[in-house]
This record gives C-alpha cells, sequence and structure tokens, in this order.
C-alpha cells in the first residue's frame, strides 16, 4: 500500500496451525493500525457470504469467526477509515483476528472522499445540515481549530451576509442581511450558548472564545418562531462539548504571537475530561487565558503619552457535568465565569494613533450557568433547561473634550469656582437574567414531525452615567452630571412548528410564536448641570408599557435529487419595543419593529458529496424601524419608530473534498439594494441604510499530506473581503459624511502533527492592512475608527493526553 496512506495495514504475520489428525483449523490475523482514532469495527465475511460484526473500544481484542474452509475478508474500520484484508483456512475452524492501533498521524486517507457531514440543531431537533430549509451556516470544532479561530466573532466574518462590528475584546455586534443595529435598545441578531439566549439587551454582546466547543451554528433571516424575540435578521448558537463518560482525556493549548507596532499576545487553553463513574457521570472543564498587549499609541493623554493602551485580559472557566440517570434520562449541568480587562479601545487612526485625551479601559465579569433534563419518551424527546446569566461591567469614556465646557457651566452657578483639568464618564452596565424553556419533539420516521414548548425570561437591565471631573468637585457642589436606570421585563412565549411530508421527497412547515412582554422603566436623574436645560434636580421618571406579537412561519421543501433540495421560507421577525425615559412626552414609548422575509434557496450536493453547493435570495421587508435621533435633552439620543426599509440580496457556500487530505471552500453574499421605502426622520426614500456592505466573501482551502508514518504537514490558508459601507456616524442630511472602506483580510497556517500533538506557525492579516470596522468622527474630524489587530505573527502547540 502506499507511503502517503496515514492508516496502513500491515499483516506483520499470518500463523495457521493444521492438525492433521483433526479437522480443526486456526488462523491469527495480526495487524497493525498507525494513525488510527475511534472506535474499531472488525466485518468478517466468509466464503460462503455470512458476516459477522464485532465493535470493540480496546486496542487489542480477538474475533473469534466459526465458517467453512476458504478465503474469508477482514473490513478493519477504525474512525471513518476502512482497509481491508484476507486470511485463508484450510479447512473449517476458526479465526483469531488481533488489532493493535498504533499512535500515528492523523488520518488523511478514507476510502469514501466527501465533505465532512455536520449534524445541527437549527430547527430543535438533531439533523443533517443539509436538510435544513433554511439558510444555515455551521463549523464543526475541529474546523475551527484546524484554522487558528480562537474566537466566534473571527468565524462569523466569513459567513455570507453577516457582519461583526468587533468594537474591542469583550464589545461586539452582529448583523445579517442588512438588518443593522441602527437604532433601539435591543440587537437584531440573537445569540445562544447551548440552549441559553445571551443577547445583551441593550448593550453590545460579549466575545465568546471557541476553544472546546463542537460547532457554530449561524441562522440567516428571521427565526422568531425557535428562537424568539431578538432574532430577526438571524440567530447564532455556539454549542459547546459535553462531558463524555467512557474515557479520561485532556487538552492543553499555549499560544504566542507578536504583533505589528504592538507587543506580544500570550495564550494558555486547557481542557480535561474526568468520568467520575464510567458510562454514568463525568465532569469537564475548560480554561481559557489570554494575556494581549496592545498596538494602539496615544500620544495626547492629560496623564501623559503612552503606547500600545488596547491590551487585553482575559480569564475564563468553564466546568460542565453530565449524568446518564438512566438510559431515557440525561442532566446536563454548566457553569462558566468570565472576566475580560481591557487597557483602552481600539480606535486609531490608519497610523495606529489615538487623539484621545483619556483612556478608555472596560471591565466586563459574568456567570452563566444552566441546567438541562433531557429525556426521551418512545414518542418524543422533553427538553427543560433552566439558565442564569449575570454581567456587569465598568466603561470609561472619555470626556476631556469637554472640559472648557464644564467650566463654563461651573462659572454660571458659583462664585470663582476651581478650574477642573480633565473629565471623563464612568458607566456600570449590569444583566441579571433568568430563562426557562420547556420543549417537547417528536421522534421517528413518520409522516409528521413536530415541536412545541414554553419559553419564560426575567430581565433585569440597570445602568447609568456619570461624569467625573479632575480635581473632583462633587464635596464642594454636588454631583456635576449623573443618570441611572433600570430596565425589567418578562417575556412570555408559547410556540411550536409542525412539518409534514406528503411525499418521501416534498415537505410543508408551519410555524408561530405567540409573544408577550411587560417592560417597566425608572430614572433617576441628579447634578446641577441638568438646570441648564430646564430639569429640577433630583428627578424621577416612571414608565411602563406592555408588547406582544404573533411571529408565523411557513416553508416548503423538495427533494429533487437523492443529495439536493430547493425551498421556499417566508418568515417573520421581531425586535421588542422600549422606554426613552429622558425623551420629550411624545417620545416616551417607542413600538417594536419586525422584519418578513421571504427566502428560496437550494442545497445540493455533487460528485457522491465531495462538493457541497448552496444558496439562496431573500427580501426583507423592514417596518417601524427603530433608530436613534437627537433629543432634545443634552447630548443624548431617543429611539423612535420611523418609516420601512427592505434589502434584498443573494448567499452563496460551496465546500469541497477533491482528493483526500486536500479540502476547500468558498462563500459570497451580495446585498443588492438596502434602503428605505418612504421618508421619515431616517432619510428621504431610498436612503442607504448604515453599516450594511455591499458584499462579503470568503475564499479557504487546507491541504494535509505525510511527511513520515507518524507526522503529517498541514498548510490552512484563508481571504476573507468586506465591501463598503456608510458609517454609522453618516446621515444623509449630516454634513459629515463618513464611508466605512472596503476590505480584505488575509490569514496563513502551516504545521505539523501527530496523532498527539500539533505545532502552527500562523500569520493573521498576513498584510497588515488597515480595517476600518466602523468609522467616526473624533472631535469633528474623520479618520478614526475601531481597527482590526495588525499583523500577528505567532507559534501555537497542542497536545491532547
Amino acid at each position: 500500500m502506499s507511503l502517503s496512506r496515514s492508516l496502513r495495514v500491515f499483516v506483520v504475520g499470518l500463523c495457521v496451525v493444521l492438525g492433521a489428525a483433526t479437522t480443526f483449523a486456526a488462523a491469527t490475523l495480526e495487524v497493525s493500525v498507525v494513525g488510527g482514532s475511534g472506535s474499531v469495527t472488525v466485518v468478517v465475511t466468509g466464503p460462503d457470504g455470512a458476516e459477522q460484526t464485532t465493535t470493540n473500544n480496546q486496542q487489542e481484542f480477538n474475533v473469534p469467526v466459526a465458517g467453512p474452509a476458504g478465503t474469508y475478508q477482514i473490513g478493519i474500520t477504525v474512525g471513518d477509515v476502512t482497509e481491508t484484508a484476507e486470511v485463508n483456512l484450510p479447512s473449517s475452524g476458526k479465526v483469531n483476528v488481533v488489532f493493535v492501533v498504533e499512535p500515528g498521524p492523523p488520518q488523511i486517507h478514507s476510502t469514501t472522499v466527501a465533505v465532512e457531514s455536520i449534524t445541527v440543531t437549527a430547527r430543535r431537533i438533531e439533523e443533517s445540515l443539509q436538510e435544513v430549509p433554511l439558510s444555515v451556516s455551521a463549523v464543526s470544532g475541529k474546523t475551527l481549530a484546524e484554522a487558528g479561530i480562537d474566537r466566534m466573532e473571527e468565524y462569523l466574518t466569513r459567513v455570507p451576509s453577516t457582519t461583526v462590528f468587533q468594537y474591542s475584546e469583550a464589545e461586539t455586534t452582529i448583523q445579517m442581511r442588512g438588518v443593522s443595529a441602527v437604532g433601539g435598545d435591543a440587537n437584531t441578531v440573537s445569540t445562544y450558548v447551548d440552549d441559553t439566549p445571551i443577547t445583551s439587551s441593550p448593550g453590545t454582546g460579549t466575545t465568546l472564545r471557541s476553544f472546546d466547543v463542537e460547532r457554530i451554528e449561524v441562522l440567516r433571516g428571521p427565526q422568531g418562531t425557535l428562537f424568539g424575540e431578538g432574532s430577526m435578521g438571524g440567530a447564532v448558537r455556539m454549542i459547546q462539548n459535553k462531558p463524555t463518560a467512557d474515557a479520561f482525556d485532556g487538552e492543553v493549548e499555549l499560544d504566542v504571537g507578536s504583533i505589528d507596532g504592538g507587543g506580544l499576545t500570550k495564550g494558555v487553553n486547557l481542557m480535561l475530561n474526568m468520568p467520575v463513574v464510567k458510562d454514568k457521570f463525568a465532569l469537564r472543564l475548560v480554561s481559557i487565558y489570554r494575556d494581549s498587549d496592545g498596538w494602539v499609541d496615544m500620544p495626547n493623554l492629560i496623564s501623559g503619552p503612552e503606547e500600545d493602551t488596547n491590551t487585553t485580559e482575559v480569564k475564563n472557566f468553564r466546568l460542565s457535568g453530565r449524568w446518564f440517570a438512566s438510559d431515557r434520562l440525561i442532566v446536563d449541568a454548566s457553569i462558566t465565569y468570565n472576566d475580560t480587562h481591557l487597557g483602552g479601545t481600539q480606535i486609531s487612526t490608519e497610523n495606529g494613533t489615538s487623539d484621545r485625551l483619556n483612556k478608555e479601559p472596560y471591565d466586563d465579569e459574568y456567570v452563566l450557568g444552566s441546567l438541562t433534563f433531557t429525556y426521551d419518551f418512545d414518542w418524543a424527546t422533553f427538553v427543560s433547561t433552566t439558565s442564569y446569566w449575570d454581567r456587569d461591567g465598568l466603561v470609561i469614556s472619555d470626556m476631556g473634550w469637554m472640559v472648557d465646557t464644564t467650566n463654563y457651566i461651573n462659572s454660571l452657578f458659583f462664585d470663582d469656582p476651581p478650574l477642573i483639568t480633565n473629565q471623563w464618564g464612568a458607566v456600570p452596565p449590569a444583566v441579571q437574567r433568568f430563562t426557562q424553556e420547556f420543549r417537547l419533539s417528536s421522534v421517528g420516521d413518520g409522516a409528521l414531525g413536530w415541536t412545541a414548548g414554553l419559553f419564560y425570561m426575567d430581565n433585569d437591565y440597570s445602568s447609568g452615567t456619570r461624569f467625573v471631573t479632575d480635581p473632583d468637585l462633587t464635596e464642594l457642589y454636588g454631583e456635576y452630571f449623573f443618570i441611572e436606570g433600570n430596565d425589567s421585563y418578562e417575556q412570555f412565549a408559547l410556540f411550536g412548528e409542525v412539518n409534514y411530508r406528503f411525499a418521501d421527497n416534498f415537505e410543508a412547515v408551519v410555524g408561530a410564536r405567540v409573544f408577550k412582554e411587560d417592560r417597566t422603566t425608572d430614572l433617576f436623574l441628579d447634578g446641577y448641570f441638568w438646570y441648564v436645560y430646564g430639569v429640577e434636580p433630583p428627578a424621577e421618571i416612571h414608565e411602563t408599557a406592555t408588547y406582544d406579537e404573533v411571529l408565523p412561519k411557513f416553508s416548503l421543501k423538495w427533494d429533487f435529487a437523492p443529495d439536493s433540495m430547493v425551498y421556499l421560507t417566508v418568515a417573520k421577525g421581531f425586535r421588542s419595543g422600549g422606554i426613552n425615559v429622558y425623551a420629550e412626552p411624545e417620545n416616551i414609548v417607542f413600538d417594536p419593529d419586525f422584519v418578513w422575509n421571504t427566502e428560496i434557496g437550494a442545497k445540493t450536493g455533487w460528485f457522491d458529496n465531495r462538493m457541497v453547493l448552496n444558496g439562496a435570495i431573500f427580501y426583507m421587508d423592514w417596518q417601524d424601524i427603530q433608530i436613534g435621533v437627537p433629543s432634545l435633552n443634552p447630548g443624548l439620543v431617543s429611539t423612535i419608530n420611523a418609516g420601512r426599509a427592505h434589502t434584498q440580496g443573494l448567499e452563496i457556500e460551496l465546500r469541497a473534498q477533491p482528493t483526500v487530505g486536500f479540502s476547500l471552500g468558498a462563500s459570497a453574499g451580495w446585498i443588492f439594494e438596502a434602503e428605505t421605502d418612504v421618508w421619515s426622520e431616517y432619510g428621504p426614500a431610498g436612503t442607504e441604510l448604515t453599516d450594511v456592505p455591499e458584499y462579503n466573501g470568503d475564499l479557504w482551502a487546507q491541504y494535509r499530506f505525510p511527511l513520515s508514518t507518524k507526522l503529517n504537514g498541514v498548510v490552512n490558508a484563508s481571504y476573507n473581503v468586506v465591501g463598503e459601507s456608510r458609517s454609522l456616524a453618516e446621515w444623509e442630511s449630516s454634513p459629515d459624511t463618513f464611508v466605512n472602506e472596503a476590505y480584505q483580510l488575509v490569514s496563513l497556517n502551516f504545521g505539523v502533527e501527530t496523532q498527539s500533538w500539533g505545532l502552527t506557525l500562523y500569520v493573521d492579516n498576513a498584510t497588515d492592512e488597515f480595517v476600518q470596522l466602523l468609522n467616526l468622527t473624533d472631535y469633528g474630524e474623520p479618520g478614526h475608527s475601531y481597527t482590526v489587530r495588525p499583523r500577528t505573527i505567532g507559534l501555537r502547540f497542542r497536545t491532547g493526553f
């Protein structure tokens, strides 16, 4: 057999003991499997065609086979790789097959070459990605690791019609298909960890690390039926690896890199899977640590110039447990602690400097706990998920440019007040959220399938802003500017989907979610600043609102070939309304906005699934858009409902496995139109929606090749491109017009690996592109942007045990 094959079967010895005086014969076949991974399955086929199958997880075992004399075919499967061998028996007897699985490089060659099949739960049931009549992208944790992707947001930039605004390592906003978060308190894309929603409302989402995950699923278009309010643009799900109770294993990953124009980035990841009671109960511990120097210099700081100010430190710990309580009941529990500290934001000009007068550190800390019961009836699966999310932070905003204004206001109220020399804002956002979901899904291969559930959420969000001055004049004059608010709401929802197969190749789906939310908002204002605008402090405001909605969904699916289908989906998405506690009276309460999505798509397999090509065209009708407009109160923004808009576009994804060891893929999304339909506060009809790139795309390839019998080489490369868009700072009627320029990113990985360890040289942002994720003004001047990290070259070492 070729030396290029990672799984090679050598017949090291064949001993046939014949007894001349007996009719009994025996043979022993010793097989050495190099690089095998997983359980071993042996299929023995006798000369009479009779088969005997044995599966075992041990590295060495015997298979006694009784049968007539002749040639026996032995099929050996280790993981997903199959090889064959033969043994001859001169007379009836038995064969003892002894297998030894030896360490070797990861599998390269397989008798079956096909694109990796991914199982997803996008419809709350397990099914192949290619069977889901939705525009869904998915990637396995293994693929993420091979590409050197350690944050979920890095993968999302490669998904069609998906835009990620990464303000920092702790702040992220995701949008899909042009439905941007141009205003309103809530996001337009919901984010889930397993079955727990962690979408921040209001505010930005937290960055999720993708070490030790099973897969990431991205569902484009409204997902209101199964994933609720806030998923009007789509939903993102990160499915974490669960503990396994059959064997102990672990993984360590070390990372060090050098940032062009900055310092070092260092990381240590650890996973331990620990069976406590074999096949019954196991624990899994995951630890993630990241310490990165910055690259943004701040020469104009009031406290004195500093370099590389946007440092990052991340501490993340997860402990999960899985209890196989019975053949029917599985109990999963998990608790995650995350602490992220940022030395400053990644706002800079093209030369890597910022003109801001104060550093803007950010602290983000959260605890996420969940408890899930899964019970299998003979006719359905019941899932109960209880979760609690507690997130706290502290954001410091530069207000140094307002020093002269503050000194002037102080002079209006006080005689000969001390002059301040610096000023900043302190914002302490906090979220406490409890959720409970009960879900029941049918099982079996019948024509009728269904899912039904009940969802409850109790969310409490608090935040505020305090202006802090140097010197601090609070003891002399009291508060200068202070706002403290609390936004609480309860959500109740009933949801369900029914799918029916009218024929083996034709299916219809009908679903709906009935939603109700009760919201209460309280605000406290203090500080003599408010007198300037006719507000007498202290002041308290209390408002309530109730929202309800029905979110329907319809879908048709036709399997026109064994590996190919087309589908039509129509669905409604919804984002809850809210309360502007500091707005003018007519704008105190703003209503929900919603989207109707019509989508036609196809999923196809070619050349025995060596290539998979999926695509979709869509039209999104966005109504009662929530946008932010200047409030009558100073420097504040109110959210209002304004008009109607639409987006339409095309999405394509291709994955291919031309040969064993070589895989490649491409994806692209085009937004042909993203504009308003009627005149409103957003702008005249035809106004381009903000922060919607005209296109985005990704091209990647990976080649794995043997260097020796126990060592492989791996090369992985990706090319990511994002088109031009309008900046969040630009309004059609504003003289300040800023554009987010198109950009492209190249990432390269060169590695060697065995079955137990791997070493990779990586180059991120290989062309050292200056990327404007979000262009904005800085004291009235353009050219400052949230940027990505410059070219970073490093080494990553991984070992399993």
